[in-house]
């Protein structure tokens, strides 16, 4: 079990140490164990939370494309109502 600080979880995602002290905060990476003092996550805590949060993303994408089919399909079915353009009447200019 390897210790990780919070510049490793920084590297390790590619943002700044404030960012990890806002996740931190915002409750987004799990609760830190302490060394003298210092916050530190296991491998183990990283692994969860990145697989908890791969999982949340791809629930959030589906709900978001099925949401996106539905209106796809109700703009397709209004479109489909309306008349030909022939049948239209355009205000002349």
């Amino acid at each position: 079990m390897q210790a990780l600080y919070r510049k490793d979880i920084a590297c390790m995602f590619g943002v700044d140490l404030r960012t990890v002290d806002r996740w931190k905060h915002d409750k987004i990476l799990p609760m830190p164990s302490r060394i003298a003092g210092r916050p530190y996550w296991t491998e183990a805590q990283i692994d969860k939370h990145t697989r908890l949060a791969v999982k949340n993303w791809n629930n959030r994408e589906r709900t978001r494309a099925m949401k996106a089919a539905k209106l796809h399909r109700t703009q397709r079915r209004n479109v489909a109502t309306l008349p030909p353009p022939s049948q239209l009447s355009l205000p002349l200019k």
